[in-house]
């Protein structure tokens, strides 16, 4: 629910922008995108790869591989051509599961910027912490 009217809202501002890609027919690769004037920024990227078996063959996930490489390729020529000055990959990592996910996006060149990411907590929450952490003298 909360993504939902986390989407919403985006939408609503005209800041949401959703691609998707089809594999055999079906829908098997989604983005969206926060963006602004300039710049937009991936938020979300889902695929049906990791819901693949090995019944279902590797064919079928290399083909949804493709499909979210291909989906990227076309977004970001869709957004250069709609005036965007960046295209942000919404974060990279060193994590053993997303090394290959962030050498892919370097694989496409760029400056990597660093973004600080935070939360405002209020009220009785913020008071605790910052007790218990010190910062409250």
């Amino acid at each position: 629910e909360k993504l939902q009217n986390e989407l919403k809202l985006y939408r609503d501002n005209d800041a949401l922008a959703i691609g998707y890609a089809t594999v055999n027919g079906e829908r098997a690769v989604y983005h969206t995108y926060v963006k602004d004037p300039e710049i937009v920024r991936l938020r979300h990227s889902a695929s049906l790869y990791r819901l693949q078996n090995e019944e279902e063959g590797t064919n079928t996930k290399n083909l949804i591989g493709i499909a979210n490489r291909g989906l990227h390729f076309e977004e970001m020529k869709y957004f250069k051509k709609m005036g965007k000055k960046t295209y942000d990959w919404g974060g990279a990592g060193n994590e053993e599961e997303v090394v290959p996910i962030t050498a892919f996006k370097k694989s496409f060149g760029g400056t990597p910027v660093s973004y600080c990411n935070f939360v405002q907590v209020n009220g009785m929450v913020a008071r605790i912490f910052k007790m218990l952490t010190g910062l409250l003298r």
